[in-house]
């Protein structure tokens, strides 16, 4: 890899990795750099939800993931030994409509990121460097000087993707890092088990409560579980050695909390370890960036932590992208042409990661510690309260309403992360309909145009058709009475494509037509363009859109959130206006 490179990403774990292919996806020149000699074989973080699998899926690595993974049949809830909740997992029905996948999967962060560098090298040639040290990071107006295993090197753009102890997050004035430690000691072991005679179903996340807490998580392969502890009662005591742990441990302590549950063997992996809770106080610093762990340390509860941090990196990797170009434009613009306007717009772009992923950040630190703290404390007066109001409580919380239960759900899966306060996103004059600017674009099944040739053809997902290395014009037909004609659809999409061409945009830009089945029959051709789609689910997707009586379009940009969304005669001009401005 060359030494010259316009973004250095220190740090090659999932977020790193994840934006190393988010840059390599545009195009732009970059290193990644890590102090580790090799990848771990070591893994503590297992879950990864639906939006993930969404974001990786633009580098064509989804499906290789879900086959690499597992995938829960349910959730059992126990106090002491006894089941007082479950949650069955039909995969075939608990679908939310707007996604291609729903569903969570269990994987091993090795695996994971063995499938992200296969992704980086296969399909952009480029491999992180290893035994790297970085220091001296030095920031400036115009880019950072830093070195590289003692080598000076200059970039433009910093990002530290290296974890609780970042050095790139130290090297930054402004950042600080909020938080503390958990008290509680955690064992983990990975070891295959024998199902005992109580015949607990082994594909099922079991949550148990008892004198502590064990989790016990199904992986890949036959009979394979992750048993993750927290000790209170009689077996605290034990929690507080400092030597580590052995399958005795955490048979006597499986057998206690859930007793029947199996025999554990053929122990891969035995730690013993302590969680942090901690935020850092801005994301960007000049130059520089933080993401993931080195920006925030969660709870493991709900498996947020690896998954936000590769919606960090989905997030800035676009924007720094722009950025980079902009340099790029400006550098080739004569000498004492005014840059003025168009930089404050970068920056108001590069400012946005702060302000569109600190909330969430902050959010899922206090919600993800609010949880971890009542489930984990180890005062008796208040195990004992706890494990006798959760047989009673914990049956009507589950039994609430079923929109309760998605909401939450979705909450969890991270499709239901907004940005709708962030300054670089719009709603048209007008517009009512359930999505605004900065919600993440609702997917849904379309199918090509019909040709006069062929009247049938298979069904896909919207999003899939979307580039991800580009901001994406789609624009809805309407139905019924209120549908635009193709002439209107194909005007307004030159008028976008002509506004586009004068920015920085460029050729940087799709525009797809999203038919009703009623418009597509009065738009039959000899050749339909790849760009042109049918709503497959009789109007649904346009519902989704809130474009079932009248036409409009979302302006999507390479994340899959919406950058402006409005109906075609009231609000287009607002949309047209907006890239003039950035212009």
């Amino acid at each position: 890899m060359s030494d010259n490179a316009d973004i250095i990403i220190v740090g090659a774990g999932p977020t790193g990795l994840t934006m190393a292919l988010e840059l390599a996806l545009q195009g732009v020149s970059f290193r990644i750099v890590d102090k580790a000699e090799k990848a771990s074989d070591k893994s503590r973080a297992l879950a990864m939800h639906a939006r993930s699998l969404e974001v990786l899926s633009r580098h064509g690595l989804r499906d290789d993931l879900i086959n690499a993974g597992n995938t829960p049949e349910g959730m059992s809830i126990k106090v002491n030994g006894k089941e007082v909740a479950k949650i069955q997992v039909d995969p075939k029905t608990a679908q939310f409509p707007d996604a291609a996948r729903s569903l969570p999967i269990l994987i091993n962060q090795c695996e994971t990121e063995t499938i992200l560098l296969r992704g980086l090298k296969n399909k952009y040639n480029v491999e992180p460097e290893r035994g790297v040290t970085v220091a001296d990071i030095k920031p400036d107006k115009d880019g950072v000087s830093l070195t590289l295993n003692g080598k000076p090197v200059r970039c433009k753009y910093v990002v530290g993707a290296d974890g609780a102890h970042s050095v790139v997050r130290h090297s930054a004035p402004s950042m600080t890092f909020e938080g503390a430690p958990y008290p509680q000691d955690f064992t983990l072991c990975d070891a295959y088990i024998r199902p005992g005679p109580a015949s607990h179903p082994l594909n099922r996340v079991h949550f148990c409560l008892g004198q502590g807490l064990l989790v016990a998580l199904p992986l890949k392969g036959e009979n394979k579980i992750r048993l993750v502890i927290s000790r209170a009662g009689r077996f605290a005591a034990d929690a507080q050695s400092k030597e580590e742990p052995t399958l005795r441990d955490f048979q006597e302590f499986l057998d206690a909390t859930v007793p029947g549950f199996g025999e554990l063997y053929d122990p891969e992996w035995l730690t013993r370890f302590h969680l942090h809770h901690r935020g850092v106080s801005t994301y960007r610093d000049g130059r520089l960036f933080v993401a993931g762990d080195a920006a925030h340390i969660h709870s493991p509860v709900g498996g947020q932590g690896m998954n936000t941090g590769i919606q960090d990196a989905a997030n800035l990797g676009w924007k720094l992208a722009a950025a980079v170009r902009h340099a790029d434009h400006n550098a080739a613009r004569p000498v004492g042409a005014d840059n003025a306007g168009n930089d404050t717009d970068i920056e108001k772009l590069l400012d946005s990661y702060h302000a569109e992923r600190f909330p969430i950040g902050q959010r899922l630190l206090q919600s993800t510690d609010y949880m971890f703290t009542w489930i984990t404390w180890g005062n008796p007066i208040f195990l004992a309260l706890r494990n006798a109001l959760v047989p009673w409580v914990l049956p009507y919380a589950m039994a609430s309403s079923a929109k309760k239960q998605t909401k939450f759900f979705r909450y969890i899966t991270q499709l239901a992360i907004r940005y709708a306060r962030s300054a670089i996103v719009g709603t048209g004059s007008g517009y009512d309909g359930p999505v605004k600017g900065g919600y993440r674009a609702p997917d849904g099944r379309v199918t090509a145009v019909p040709e006069k040739s062929d009247k049938k053809a298979p069904e896909t997902w919207l999003l899939s058709s979307v580039a991800g290395d580009r901001h994406s014009l789609l624009l809805f037909s309407g139905c019924g009475s209120g549908a635009a004609t193709p002439e209107d659809l194909e005007s307004v999409k030159q008028r976008f494509v002509n506004a586009a061409a004068g920015t920085e945009l460029g050729a940087k830009v799709d525009v797809h037509v999203i038919y009703s089945r009623e418009a597509a029959a009065k738009s039959l051709k000899q050749k339909a363009g790849d760009k042109e789609h049918v709503d497959a689910e009789d109007g649904a997707l346009h519902e989704r859109y809130g474009f079932k009586d009248k036409a409009g379009y979302a302006y999507v940009r390479p994340d899959l959130y919406i950058a402006h969304i409005g109906y075609l005669k009231s609000a287009v001009d607002e949309l047209l206006e907006s890239l003039k401005n950035d212009a």
